[in-house]
């Protein structure tokens, strides 16, 4: 992939994709736009580093790939304006949940879409990601742009991500909830 890649959001989950990127060297600086509509630490770091951070997608054309990082009850809207920056074949990469593919598949004119679920620890280019795509271009660009900072588990069937996110998303926290409490149980008793 030699053009440029769109990151669309940089919240938790976009931060720690752009960390792991900067970690990683993955993915050049100068390669990265990264569009938030407010000032975000990664960002700026990756700034610091060359990319481009803007939350308009004025005067920008010839994005290969986006990484749609925003939340999900949001991404129509955040998505329309930079849609004429994507060129043709561009390959659109989802981190959200509970959106289908080909809800996305419809919204970006049919472009190659992969879904990836990971974990925050992309960060220190360690995380774990389901990954389902519904083709080659799609997949090779999620391993292109992920390999680095996950273990990838490609899903044969996008159906199985509700489970994939339930398990990468919801258990270790519910596990660290359980292990917080009996440490502080244990304190407590002495």
């Amino acid at each position: 992939m030699a053009a440029d890649v769109l990151l669309l959001g940089c919240g938790r989950l976009g931060s720690a994709i752009v960390e792991g990127w900067l970690l990683t060297g993955s993915l050049a600086p100068d390669r990265m736009l990264i569009a938030t509509p407010s000032s975000k630490p990664a960002a700026e770091a990756a700034r610091a580093c060359g990319a481009r951070v803007t939350a308009s997608p004025d005067g920008i054309a010839g994005m290969s790939a986006v990484v749609l990082a925003v939340k999900p009850g949001l991404w129509r809207q955040a998505l329309a304006p930079w849609l004429p920056a994507l060129v043709p074949d561009a390959v659109v990469l989802s981190v959200m949940a509970g959106v289908a593919g080909a809800d996305i598949a419809a919204a970006v004119a049919a472009r190659p879409v992969a879904r990836l679920m990971p974990t925050t620890a992309v960060a220190q280019g360690q995380g774990v990601a389901a990954l389902w795509s519904d083709g080659p271009a799609a997949e090779a660009a999620a391993r292109t742009l992920f390999g680095a900072l996950a273990d990838l588990v490609p899903l044969a069937d996008e159906t199985l991500f509700h489970a994939a996110t339930a398990v990468s998303g919801c258990a270790p926290a519910f596990i660290h909830a359980l292990v917080e409490a009996l440490a502080e149980a244990g304190t407590a008793e002495g």
